[in-house]
């Protein structure tokens, strides 16, 4: 009995499946950089006797606190983000060129213009392309979150001072409905289930609309 694979879009799923290893592994590195640094202010401790001085102990102390809540979460996490919109943005391309293709339209994404990517996205399927994503209005509203949190992190770094007062405006709103991005030291910090929802997202839109695309595919 033969196996048949599928090969269109493969290289998406391989991607998602690059993602969710990602996504594993940033507790991992978390947990081990918080070891190591605990280690080696355990060493400084022992070499220097901070012990007796309070003052040096506390600057040590509140370094290392800083580096393993603050700074070690905000990169991993802030990349996981900066990866994640760029599969869903690259996929959802080039779903859109293989439905060009196969329909055989002359105009490609990137000849329309629009105010970002997502409302691109809309009038593209939706106008010219003519095919129905079936992204719920619930979905659209979760992706405009995760591209305002991407542009944050991808823009300024997570510095919200350094926004543009449009993005920051929108970002204290989203905060406001949300527990799950906070600001920290003026820095857009993202929770753990934040990033594991954003993931959850792009992971079940994709596949289900590569799905969908091949089923009218075959018809064609």
């Amino acid at each position: 009995m033969k196996i048949q694979i599928d090969f269109r879009f493969i290289e998406i799923f391989l991607e998602l499946d690059s993602l969710k290893e990602f996504l594993s592994s940033i507790k991992e590195q978390e947990t081990f950089l918080s070891k190591a640094r605990w280690e080696e202010l355990l060493e400084k401790i022992e070499l220097k006797s901070l012990q007796d001085d309070e003052a040096e102990w506390n600057i040590a102390s509140q370094k290392y606190h800083h580096l393993t809540e603050h700074v070690y979460p905000k990169a991993l996490r802030g990349s996981f983000i900066v990866s994640l919109w760029a599969t869903f943005e690259s996929s959802i391309t080039e779903i859109a060129k293989f439905i060009q293709t196969r329909k055989e339209i002359e105009l490609k994404l990137s000849d329309l213009r629009s105010s970002n990517i997502l409302d691109q996205f809309k009038k593209y399927f939706v106008h010219i392309l003519n095919f129905d994503l079936m992204i719920s209005d619930d979905s659209w509203t979760k992706f405009e979150e995760v591209y305002l949190i991407r542009n944050c992190f991808a823009h300024t770094n997570g510095r919200i001072d350094a926004l543009k007062q449009n993005d920051r405006d929108r970002l204290f709103k989203v905060k406001r409905a949300s527990s799950d991005i906070c600001e920290m030291y003026d820095y857009v910090f993202l929770e753990k289930v934040f990033i594991q929802n954003s993931f959850n997202l792009v992971n079940t839109e994709l596949r289900r609309i590569i799905e969908l695309v091949r089923q009218w595919d075959d018809k064609v």
